[in-house]
């Protein structure tokens, strides 16, 4: 049995198709303005291909520019607001249709279910207990499931707050680490090195701390996957030798990040059906 907050399945690939060039989104900073170019280039696409992952493939080496269009000092109260909705709103849509299934994996869920041995349903689970040999899970909705093992598949904690992590702790409590932008992973300069927070904000260069993955989340969004994680490697070790060497705080970017989509709101699913 499959439990998510949303009953949703991930979306599935189709055979290799090259991406189409994204439009031209220069000039398109807020939330609305975003969301509604990307699904307009999602619907043509889809005119024109006959299908919308191809749209979707194009915008990954935009996605971290355009998750940042999101953060302007000067409009701070709008972005951070934008950034809620889009979190709140678009995110799971976002990430079923970005990060999709393999065709072998999809072909597997629907025999399963085809066969009666998959249930996919929306729900949380609200508590679970152990009962002898097996689990009896307490679902939100009431009902209540006797079973042999539950798996957690909500994905990596990203929330550093609550972290029971003993560095990360120790990080945020001695204002070496800011928590990064939503609350996601740790505030990061461009090379992956973590902003002074705290007592230490404004007093130079923070500790010679540097971090990738899914800790530069808040930063630029999307930032787990091979391509991405091997740009950010190579930079924070040009960064690191730098330092070492004297050559003081590197602030190279990393050539080419995935990280932080365009909104694709509940009015997505009529772009991508």
């Amino acid at each position: 049995m499959q439990r998510s907050r949303w009953g949703g399945r991930g979306a599935c690939c189709t055979p290799p198709v090259p991406p189409v060039e994204p439009p031209d989104l220069g000039g398109l900073h807020t939330l609305d303005a975003l969301r509604r170019a990307v699904l307009r280039h999602l619907a043509a696409t889809r005119r024109t291909h006959g299908d919308w992952r191809p749209a979707m493939d194009g915008l990954c080496p935009l996605t971290a520019e355009l998750w940042q269009r999101l953060f302007s000092a000067d409009r701070a109260r709008l972005f951070s607001a934008d950034r809620a909705r889009f979190l709140g709103e678009d995110l799971r849509v976002w990430e079923t249709h970005r990060h999709r299934l393999a065709p072998a994996s999809a072909a597997a869920l629907h025999s399963l279910r085809e066969e009666g041995l998959l249930e996919v349903s929306a729900d949380e689970v609200a508590r679970a207990d152990t009962e002898g040999d097996g689990i009896r899970v307490g679902l939100r909705e009431g009902r209540e499931l006797r079973v042999g093992a539950v798996v957690n598949c909500t994905g990596a904690q990203t929330g550093v707050g609550a972290s029971d992590d003993p560095l990360i702790a120790d990080l945020l409590r001695r204002g070496l680490a800011p928590p990064g932008p939503c609350g996601l992973g740790l505030d990061t300069e461009p090379d992956g090195r973590l902003r002074p927070g705290g007592r230490t904000t404004g007093t130079g260069p923070g500790a010679r701390l540097w971090t990738l993955g899914a800790l530069r989340r808040g930063n630029l969004f999307e930032t787990t996957a091979v391509p991405e994680s091997r740009v950010q490697a190579e930079t924070v070790a040009a960064a690191v030798l730098g330092t070492c060497h004297g050559a003081g705080n590197s602030t190279a970017a990393p050539s080419s990040s995935s990280a932080g989509p365009p909104s694709v709101g509940s009015a997505a699913r009529e772009a991508f059906s």
